[in-house]
This record gives structure tokens, sequence and C-alpha cells, in this order.
């Protein structure tokens, strides 16, 4: 009896022993450690506008032809971006400046107007917005003298969403 209470031992042993290997008891396995390190940064508010543009001759009682402003939003967040005129500008004829982010839209004039752009796909990226810019004198009085080379400061101020 001796013998086989031993075969019934061993044979209990090796039944157990398959039974915590299969619910993962046991495992035989080898492990190894990945470091991971990542550089988050702030978010930044950052865009590009041109650097000038010049309407053609106009004439009080028209409205310019289109200039197209492509707009970037080349920081890490949407943005929202409102066109204004420079404080130091006194005169009246960019006062009329207009804006429309589609051709059909009505024109919104300067000191009304804003529009978004989302964030770049990916850091480092830029992502443009085009909109459509006017100088409306069609309500303007006629002028004594000719304004020649007539300038203003546009500021376009981005703030996050």
């Amino acid at each position: 009896m001796e013998e086989k209470e031993m075969k019934n031992k061993i044979l209990a042993i090796l039944l157990f022993s398959v039974c915590l290997a299969s619910f993962g008891f046991v495992s035989s396995a080898e492990t190894d450690t990945l470091t991971v390190t990542a550089n988050v940064l702030p978010t930044e508010i950052s865009i590009s506008v041109p650097e000038s543009v010049t309407f053609q001759d106009i004439t009080p009682g028209y409205i310019s032809e289109r200039i197209d402003l492509d707009i970037k939003n080349i920081g890490t967040t949407d943005v929202s971006i409102t066109p204004r005129l420079s404080t130091e500008y006194i005169g009246e004829v960019f006062q009329k400046l207009g804006f429309r982010r589609v051709l059909s839209d009505e024109l919104i004039y300067i000191r009304y107007f804003d529009f978004d752009i989302e964030k770049p796909e990916v850091v480092g990226g830029e992502r443009s917005q085009n909109i459509y810019m006017y100088l409306d004198l069609e309500d303007f009085p006629d002028v004594d003298d000719a304004l020649i080379d007539h300038t203003a400061e546009v500021i376009f101020t981005a703030v996050p969403l």
C-alpha cells in the first residue's frame, strides 16, 4: 500500500501543479523594465499673420477688391482671434476695414469681427484659416486731398478657447 499511496501523492502533486500553472499562480516567465520619459510643455498661444498688405487705389463710394489673408495657428491650443486697429491710429479710413470668413458671409467691421482656429495636429505644426479683408468706403465722405500711402497697424490678438 505504501507504493500505491506514494503514486497517489505524486499524482496529486502533479495535478495540483498543473492547476496552479493553468491559473497563472506559477510562472516561469522572465521580466524586464522599460523607462518612459516625456517633456510635457506648457500650452503656447502663437499665431502668424502676413507682414503687410496693400489695397489698390480706391475712391469714396466704392468697396475694395478682397484681400485673402492666411492666418496661422502655430501654438498648441485652439484660439479665438480678433483683429483691431492700433490705438495709435487716429484716422477714419481703416475704421471701415471689413472681414468675412466665407465669401457669402455679410461683411463685419474690424471692431466686431473674430474667428477661431483649431490647434495644429502635431506640436510644431501649423493650422491655417483663410479670411477675406475689404476696405469699405461706400458710405465714406469725399476727401479734399488724396491720402497717399495712408497706413495703419492691425493687431491680431489670439486668446485660448
